[in-house]
């Protein structure tokens, strides 16, 4: 059963539970073909389950100097024909000399479809707005068909010898002899029949763009086989069973269906690319009739696929990870080879092994049918996030008499190895434990090699476990914030009902809010110590001790009025050994404590004339209101008319009727107090 995961995994030894803190040790690990499939391989295979193997050897075959292949055909000789963009030509390789040779060249920026006819002519389609060409023997070139349309974007021979062309632009399949009589055969309301196949029963099977259908054309009668719902069908094969297969692809963006150009892009994304928004399927047609999905892929395109009779699967041709797949009728997989090239652009069993070419860069290479004696895999580079203390390395592997499975590490601290990594240590032959003896490092990757010399007794790893002790980093404290709570807003004026003593209540909380803002580069749990003094001394005080919120309110009521500052340390010390843990400390702006109400002073009283000053050791008055006898309060404004000193002058003439004056005073932090004055 295929393990169900998606990511590397940072997990924590079995025994330690605690909380995740610097004194645990992690580890890095690969067990699942979600995992291994982020990195590379060279003559390596990973099969579903997660175990890694040893591939097919692979043989590059000489090409010539082209911005693009984008198509090929061999024939029985063994000899590959080459069709290429951006410059229409067509090569001949030889099988024996293994020289690419030019048989046609042409006006039109690209040959899309390249065949190999038993009469021994090659035909060639070109576009955009090309033609269909036979070239014979002698190399004659024949204008065979002009289809008046855009694209020409597949060929094949039928049992009959006619060549059956599928065009784009008015989305059509059409019969050509080769004396020139041509047929049509379909006419589709998609702009694009993109690819043809014919089966060993002789039934014709086309594929669109724009929806995606698969249809049958059997003597002139078509209909739909499978509606798939992607954008484009990629490729058409069948069994030995009567099986077909289609591959069909969606992309999130209607841009990268690239169909209707004046000239064929090719996808340049390079190596690796990701591919966000498209999904690949290959769709199974059983002689029943039912119609199921078998495999998939996410941000990777499928751009062909054959049926290998020999192995019985599956080939499958990817980008931009430039993959084979094999996958088996039963919807079982695997990853067989991968390219330096960022696309595996078409594939073919035809002849010995497997011959696929490549674009981003353009290349011909043949896979064999026998695994290789030896095979390397590479891994994604894992980021530990701080650099750490590199411990041991433990795997688990199935190794056959005269099998040897081993493994080297390096390590640096950039993201993408250079000359500051160390260089590759010497392979491990057991995975019971190697030391690596690494320290201070952040990234890290793995190689792991295959070799065997029993052919169809190779070796296979499938666990990797390394184990790493992050350096203990100090706590980030970012920002210490003290707040008042906000003073209530002056309140209207007072209801007759509402008046007298019972406005002399409790004033706005005169309590301070502390928050800070702090990280631990480790993620340990922090505890805080918070420490005050007066801006004036240079001695600190402990005010509150092993905290682990990162707020508390200071109750300005058990301070003396002034201005103060407060320190904030972070500590990891509570999951660190006393040698290795540590703290950080910031201190706070100057902020102010006040919780004592302001006072009446210089207050006299005349029969025309009222005048007092209301001062405060600590802030600024805030607002004064007046009450003749405890009815209705009024505000009354400082004589210089802006509250904003702390001392304040006032002026008031009085009522002839009043005996008392009430006068309430409050200032910036909402202390306040209401003065009972005789003034007869």
């Amino acid at each position: 059963m295929s393990k169900q995961r998606f990511f590397y995994t940072l997990v924590l030894l079995p025994f330690l539970i605690c909380h995740t803190s610097a004194v645990e040790v992690k580890k890095i690990t690969i067990d699942s073909f979600d995992l291994f499939q982020k990195g590379e391989f060279s003559s390596t295979k990973l099969d579903q389950q997660g175990r890694l193997r040893i591939g097919p050897g692979s043989s590059p075959i000489a090409g010539p100097a082209r911005e693009f292949y984008l198509c090929f055909d061999i024939n029985e000789q063994g000899d590959l024909l080459l069709g290429c963009g951006h410059g229409a030509e067509v090569f001949r390789i030889g099988n024996q000399d293994k020289k690419p040779a030019s048989i046609f060249k042409s006006e039109e920026p690209d040959v899309h479809a390249v065949l190999q006819h038993k009469s021994g002519a090659v035909i060639v389609a070109t576009g955009p707005s090309g033609k269909v060409y036979s070239i014979d023997s002698k190399g004659k070139i024949t204008t065979l068909f002009d289809p008046k349309e855009r694209f020409i974007w597949d060929m094949l021979e039928d049992q009959d010898g006619s060549i059956i062309v599928a065009v784009g632009g008015n989305g059509g399949v059409y019969r050509v002899t080769l004396s020139g009589k041509v047929s049509k055969l379909f006419e589709t309301e998609d702009p694009h029949v993109t690819t043809l196949h014919l089966s060993p029963s002789n039934i014709l099977y086309a594929g669109s763009g724009e929806r995606g259908i698969i249809y049958t054309i059997t003597k002139n009668k078509t209909r739909v086989l499978y509606d798939s719902g992607y954008k484009e069908i990629r490729g058409i094969t069948s069994d030995h069973k009567s099986n077909i297969y289609f591959a069909a692809t969606h992309f999130a963006d209607e841009s990268n269906k690239q169909r209707d150009s004046d000239q064929i892009q090719v996808n340049t994304a390079t190596k690796g690319t990701k591919s966000p928004g498209i999904r690949s399927v290959i769709y199974q047609h059983v002689p029943n009739g039912n119609v199921e999905e078998i495999f998939s892929l996410k941000n990777e395109i499928i751009y062909d696929l054959d049926y290998d009779l020999r192995a019985q699967v599956l080939v499958v041709a990817t980008g931009n990870s430039g993959r084979v797949f094999h996958v088996k009728p039963n919807g079982e997989y695997e990853i067989v080879y991968e390219a330096d090239a960022a696309q595996i652009y078409r594939i073919s069993t035809k002849g010995p092994g497997t011959t696929i070419i490549t674009n981003n860069s353009a290349g011909i290479f043949r896979l064999d049918d026998e695994n290789s004696s030896s095979g390397t895999y590479s891994s994604d580079i894992f980021d530990l996030t701080i650099q750490s203390r590199i411990g041991k390395l433990y795997w688990q592997d199935d190794k056959p008499e005269n099998a040897q499975v081993s493994v080297s590490v390096r390590a640096g601290n950039s993201s993408k190895p250079d000359n500051t990594w160390t260089e590759w240590l010497p392979p491990f032959l057991q995975g019971n434990g190697a030391a690596t003896n690494l320290s201070d490092y952040r990234f890290v990757q793995f190689k792991i090699n295959l070799t065997s010399s029993n052919s169809g007794k190779e070796p296979f790893l499938e666990q990797l476990h390394l184990y790493y002790l992050q350096n203990n980093l100090s706590p980030r404290l970012t920002s210490v914030q003290i707040t008042p709570k906000q003073p209530k807003k002056d309140p209207p004026p007072i209801k007759p009902e509402e008046n007298r003593l019972n406005e002399n209540k409790a004033a706005n909380s005169k309590d301070l809010v502390v928050t800070w803002q702090c990280q631990d580069p480790n993620d340990d749990p922090l505890t805080f110590t918070l420490m005050l003094r007066p801006v004036t001394s240079s001695k600190w005080f402990p005010f509150k001790t092993d905290l682990k919120q990162n707020s508390v309110i200071i109750p300005s009521g058990l301070f003396q009025d002034g201005h103060y500052q407060l320190k904030v340390v972070a500590s990891d010390a509570m999951t660190n050994p006393p040698n290795l843990f540590k703290s950080t400390e910031l201190v706070s702006t100057p902020f102010t404590i006040d919780s004592t109400p302001p006072d009446i002073t210089h207050f006299t009283a005349s029969s025309n004339l009222i005048r007092f000053d209301i001062a405060d050791s600590t802030t600024a008055i805030r607002h004064v209101r007046f009450s003749w006898d405890g009815e209705i309060w009024f505000p009354l404004f400082p004589d210089d008319l802006i509250s904003d000193s702390l001392v304040e002058s006032y002026t008031l003439k009085p009522s002839p009727s009043a005996n008392i004056l009430f006068i309430r005073a409050e200032d910036e932090f909402g202390n306040g107090k209401i003065y009972q004055k005789d003034i007869k």
